[in-house]
This record gives structure tokens, C-alpha cells and sequence, in this order.
């Protein structure tokens, strides 16, 4: 699984959709001012669920062709 990520005005930020779901609250998205892969270990901690949309998306880089599976939307169950 990939969760990509763009550079924006010299930031680079996650393109990813991520949600976290307490209970049976509507899911909040959740806002990263930047790129911090700590911040994103933190919420995935074992023993959660996590619901994913994610699409197919081919590559070919450097005489290396394949699909990768790209992370467009988390929803994480934090209860």
C-alpha cells in the first residue's frame, strides 16, 4: 500500500483522504499541516481496524514496470 504525498510551496503534505472514527460518530477527517510519517505511525497502532478505498495505479520506473495499490481514502477505528 502506498500513501502518496505532494510538494506545496515546499511542504510536502499527504494526498491520502484520512479519517478517524470513534464508536459510531460520523468519521472526522483529520488535517496534517506536513509530512510526518510519526505522526502517521501513531495512529496506526495494533489491534485497529481500518477501512480503505484504494485504487490501481501502474508505474514504470527505471525499466521496472508493475500496479500499485495507492491509499486514496482511510477511515480509522479508533474504538
Amino acid at each position: 500500500m502506498s500513501i502518496p504525498t505532494i510538494a506545496d510551496g515546499g511542504v510536502s503534505r499527504w494526498l491520502t483522504d484520512i479519517y478517524e472514527k470513534e464508536g459510531s460518530a460520523t468519521p472526522q477527517r483529520l488535517v496534517f499541516s506536513r509530512y510526518d510519517v510519526a505522526e502517521l505511525d501513531a495512529l496506526f497502532t495494533p489491534g485497529i481496524f481500518v477501512d480503505a478505498c484504494f485504487s490501481l495505479d501502474t508505474y514504470d520506473y527505471q525499466q521496472s514496470a508493475g500496479i500499485r495499490l495507492v491509499a486514496k481514502k482511510l477511515i480509522i477505528h479508533s474504538n
